[in-house]
């Protein structure tokens, strides 16, 4: 019986080690997971300079990890300076801070936001800028004041009883740059666009935060997991500040018809 005993003890100290070793393998090394990923530049400067739903990446990584990797991977150019929680990314495929300077009106640089939201952290800080499954990471250079974001979710589309699809937009947008003041509004311009599963398109107008899809428009992509997302929108060479985003192309809601 001690015998006995003896391996069953032996066995339940091998699987304790066997639990542990998993444990602090996964704390080291993280895990496979799969984010979405997005830069967006001056219209100059590439204008979509990277986009995928589908980026690998892994659960020890920070988002400037997984933007480095990109960037390396893509022959993008990135220039950033610091490490850890001080990584500050200066430039991105050649576009530069500061452009529009010394006009202070169109301060300007690159922001990130992680699902939506303006992440208040650097991007390479190992506490709070770790991925996780599903996260969608746009990096976009902007000019504050005049560079419009759309917060796009699934609550955001909805149908009528006549099978009307009506998608409600509000945006981002910085009301006071130097005290981080930030407003939301009703976009009332540019379009949504509805993208279906082989890459056809259909586009509705922004008007006072709504566009509209009418029934009639939605029978060719019956049955099919379709895309919405708003369209990127650039200012233009005789407007000021010329090429900066004025609408940055919002993140991807799957919706089924």
């Amino acid at each position: 019986m001690k015998k006995f005993r003896g391996i069953n003890k032996f066995k339940s100290i091998s699987i304790l080690v066997l639990v542990l070793t998993l444990f602090l393998s996964n704390m080291a090394f993280g895990a496979p997971t799969t984010v979405s990923y997005k830069i967006v530049s001056t219209s100059d400067k590439g204008g979509i300079v990277f986009e995928s739903e589908e980026v690998a990446a892994d659960t020890n990584e920070t988002y400037f990890d997984v933007l480095e990797r990109i960037c390396s991977d893509n022959d993008i150019p990135l220039d950033a300076s610091g490490s850890g929680s001080g990584i500050y990314v200066r430039g991105i495929n050649g576009e530069y801070e500061k452009r529009y300077l010394p006009n202070e009106d169109y301060y300007s640089g690159w922001m990130f936001r992680v699902n939506n939201v303006l992440h208040g952290y650097s991007a390479g800080d190992p506490a709070n800028s770790k991925v996780a499954e599903g996260d969608k990471i746009t990096w976009y250079y902007a000019c504050p004041s005049y560079t419009y974001f759309p917060i796009l979710d699934d609550s955001d589309v909805n149908f009528d009883s006549s099978g009307n699809m009506t998608v409600d937009v509000d945006a981002e947008i910085f009301e006071d740059v130097w005290n981080w003041q930030i407003i939301t509004v009703p976009l009332d311009e540019g379009r949504v666009v509805l993208e279906g599963e082989s890459g056809n398109k259909i586009y509705a107008t922004i008007n006072d935060g709504e566009a509209v899809f009418d029934e009639t428009d939605l029978e060719d992509f019956e049955e099919e997991n379709v895309k919405v997302y708003v369209e990127g929108k650039w200012y233009g060479t005789t407007e000021n500040p010329d090429h900066c985003p004025k609408i940055v192309k919002s993140e991807i809601v799957r919706v089924q018809l």
